[in-house]
Order: structure tokens, then sequence, then C-alpha cells
């Protein structure tokens, strides 16, 4: 009597082991063959625009011209601070230093009504061409504040 023949499902079972090894044989496929697409497609597609040059430098001089001295800026923070402080906040006794190329830190004192003087230290760049007349650029609170000295020890 010939044998019975034997089913390929019987002859090799599905394990869940190798329901996995398949799936992620078909998912590796699948990533290298579209990692390979994308890569004939991107590197066959034309370029339809040339590369821009950088823009030109600016010299440091034509952005500094007009660059006030560190106590006309120290007045100049003053009074854009005020403008804008909302909670009846105010700065008070700035102590600004002035960097080449329109770069100043500033220690100050923050004064808000019914609260204790805060110390801050500011970072701040001249920048003319901006609606606003200089950029902060880093600010912080600090524990002492009657000069930038004082402002930048006390924070480390």
């Amino acid at each position: 009597m010939p044998a019975a023949p034997v089913s390929a499902a019987r002859a090799f079972p599905l394990t869940m082991k190798r329901r996995a090894r398949i799936a992620y044989a078909f998912l590796a496929a699948a990533a290298c063959g579209i990692a390979a697409g994308s890569y004939v497609v991107i590197a066959a597609r034309p370029v339809a625009h040339a590369i821009a040059a950088p823009p030109a430098a600016v010299p440091v001089a034509a952005h500094t011209a007009a660059a006030p001295p560190a106590p006309r800026f120290e007045a100049l923070l003053v009074r854009e601070a005020n403008g804008v402080a909302g909670d009846g906040a105010h700065v008070v006794e700035p102590h600004c230093v002035a960097a080449d190329g329109g770069l100043y830190m500033c220690a100050y004192t923050v004064r808000k009504p019914g609260s204790a003087d805060e110390c801050h230290l500011m970072q701040a760049r001249w920048t003319p061409e901006r609606e606003t007349p200089f950029l902060i650029t880093l600010a912080g609170r600090t524990g002492r504040c009657s000069s930038v000295r004082e402002a930048v020890e006390s924070a480390s």
C-alpha cells in the first residue's frame, strides 16, 4: 500500500518562531527595496536649480557704525525695557560694558512693587536695522548685579 502524501503544512509547520523570522525577512527585503528605489529616483532626478552662493560677508563696521557707547546703551536699555514692562516692573541701576562689533553685556535690577529686587544679566547685540535697536541674545538671573563683573561671578 502506498504511503499517504504529506502536505507541505504538516512537513514544515509554521511555528511562532518561523512566522516571526519570515515576517522579519519580508520587512528587511521591503526596506532594502524602498531604500534602493529612493536612491535611484533621487540620483536620476535632474537638478532644477543652481546652488545659491552664500550671502556676501558684511563688514562689521557696517552694522556697528551707529553703536552707542555703554553709558548711552544703559539709558536705551532702561527706556526700552520700561516701555514694554508689565505688572509695574522697572529696570533700574543698569551697568553695561561694550565690546567691539556692537555687543553689550549688562547687569541690572528689576524692581517690582511688593516684591524683592531681582538681579539680572543679559547679553545684547546692536541691531539698528531692526524694529528694536538691540537684540537680547542671552539673559538670566544672578545673585548680585551692581556691576557686570559681580553678576558674572555670582552666576557661576
